[in-house]
């Protein structure tokens, strides 16, 4: 009996020895995750495609997910892109969702525009975005707004731009409002579709015809 219970204990210590090491190896890996951030942003102006302080409407953060700058040529992408854009459903809180197939993401905010209302805020009343960092939406991009007129990204409805002029700040933050404030305008853009591939090749294909017969003459 005693040599049976001696010969069972080291099998057991090992087990166990290897168990522990294990476990520690597990411990040692570290966990992770994607944080959210939320900025709440002081804005005065929300405006339709027609009329200034428009409440009520669809809006969020626009991020460019390769951390480049916005430019002259980000209102012509997002035409572009935007066509049959599906708007996410509101989410707390939200994810970066790709519009089309280029570098802006967009995260939708919580609750619609809001120009006015109690407190009054000096910058405008404030509006308030949750969203996670997650795919190659990260800390350091640059963020701009994004808000949509008829809530619709069918050809011909509008949407508003603005550069905020400020990055995605680190995870887990919370930007309160003053920190970023804006006058968006109205929602000046139109969504359209961008030219088909074929529509191109027809169009050089007429520049080319053109030429040859000034050419022959």
């Amino acid at each position: 009996m005693l040599n049976a219970i001696f010969t069972a204990i080291p099998p057991l210590v090992m087990s166990l020895s290897k168990f522990l090491t294990i476990f520690c190896a597990l411990l040692a890996v570290p966990v992770v995750g994607n944080a959210s951030v939320t900025i709440a942003i002081a804005t005065s102006g929300w405006g339709n495609n027609t009329t200034a302080s428009v409440n009520g409407m669809t809006w969020g953060f626009v991020v460019s997910s390769d951390g480049s700058a916005f430019n002259g040529t980000t209102t012509t992408t997002l035409s572009s892109a935007l066509q049959g854009f599906s708007i996410p459903l509101t989410a707390t809180p939200s994810n970066p969702v790709q519009i089309g197939s280029s570098i802006y993401y967009f995260v939708e905010a919580q609750l619609p525009t809001t120009n006015s209302g109690p407190p009054s805020f000096t910058n405008g009343f404030m509006n308030t975005d949750n969203f996670n960092l997650a795919g190659p939406v990260g800390s350091g991009d640059p963020l701009g707004l994004l808000w949509f007129a008829e809530g619709t990204t069918t050809s011909g409805s509008h949407y508003g731009f603005q550069n905020l002029n400020f990055n995605t700040p680190a995870d887990g933050s919370n930007i309160i409002a003053g920190t970023v404030t804006s006058t968006p305008g109205l929602a000046a853009f139109t969504i359209g579709a961008a030219p088909e591939p074929g529509h191109s090749l027809l169009a050089l294909l007429g520049v080319g015809t053109l030429v040859l017969r000034r050419r022959r003459k």
